[in-house]
């Protein structure tokens, strides 16, 4: 995959009319399209009474549609901030994944509700979905909510458009919505987003395309054992329990958690104050 006249090569382009001037890219931007299809998304994302738009939506499937071509401003992040500049919009790439977000729990604790809370979701909507990562998010509100997961496809499809992208302008930055968002009340893409993934990539720790591993560090658990866990959260959900003295290879330091390869091919967050130099 590769950037040819600021569109990837290969995937079909609809254009939005949402969008502004010119600018040079230094950034990426994750979102959830908080909705079940690429289909909606593309429609609203398009429609000039909703004001809206992203560079890329990227379905469950894996095809990516492209909405706007990269050296144009897209409207995306709203008010925000990154890196000490302000207006997001201006110098980012919006990338819109197909996930509804996340669920509401009824007052009975086993009732899956939409993100309102004012229906319950029908089970045909649920099953493509893994329902086991549930966590709290105090942006909206109290309790516990669930977070559904994101396919291999719709990541890998991301992961191949953002080396792409990151080769044709040298980009330097990436966050969530939810981190550059001023307004204090987004919360996409969500815990069930491997962001550690998608950093790599800009901070140079992603595999290089001849194969070979980058330099990364190898550790040691120092505890009988370790829960795995999907995202860099104490509450989520358990990949796998380690037992005391198993290595594990650190892909990216995110401070007080790691993103590791604890088995061949297979990655997820580690505690560091569990971890000892190998």
């Amino acid at each position: 995959m590769k950037v040819v006249n600021h569109l990837l090569e290969g995937v079909e382009v609809v254009r939005s009319p949402n969008v502004s001037g010119f600018m040079t890219p230094t950034g990426a931007i994750m979102h959830y399209t908080a909705g079940y299809t690429a289909d909606s998304a593309i429609k609203t994302l398009c429609n000039p009474a909703a004001k809206v738009s992203a560079h890329l939506v990227i379905d469950t499937d894996g095809t990516i549609t492209q909405l706007v071509p990269f050296n144009r401003i897209a409207w995306h992040a709203g008010p925000s901030k990154l890196a000490g500049r302000s207006g997001c919009n201006n110098f980012t790439i919006g990338f819109e994944f197909v996930n509804p977000g996340f669920f509401r729990i009824a007052k009975d604790g086993k009732t899956v509700m939409d993100w309102e809370g004012k229906s319950a979701v029908p089970a045909a909507r649920l099953a493509q979905y893994d329902l086991s990562l549930r966590a709290p998010n105090k942006k909206i509100g109290g309790g516990t909510f669930i977070w559904p997961d994101y396919t291999d496809a719709q990541i890998e499809a991301g992961l191949a458009a953002l080396r792409a992208i990151k080769e044709a302008y040298g980009l330097t930055l990436i966050a969530g919505h939810e981190d550059v968002d001023t307004r204090g009340w987004k919360t996409d893409p969500g815990p069930a987003f491997p962001m550690g993934q998608f950093k790599a990539i800009i901070n140079a720790t992603d595999d290089r395309s001849d194969g070979a591993k980058p330099a990364v560090s190898r550790f040691l658990v120092n505890v009988p054992k370790l829960n795995v866990r999907q995202s860099p959260r104490a509450d989520a959900a358990v990949l796998a329990v380690l037992s005391g003295g198993s290595e594990v290879v650190v892909i990216e330091d995110l401070g007080v958690w790691s993103l590791v390869e604890y088995a061949p091919g297979k990655q997820g967050y580690l505690s560091d104050q569990y971890l000892k130099k190998g």
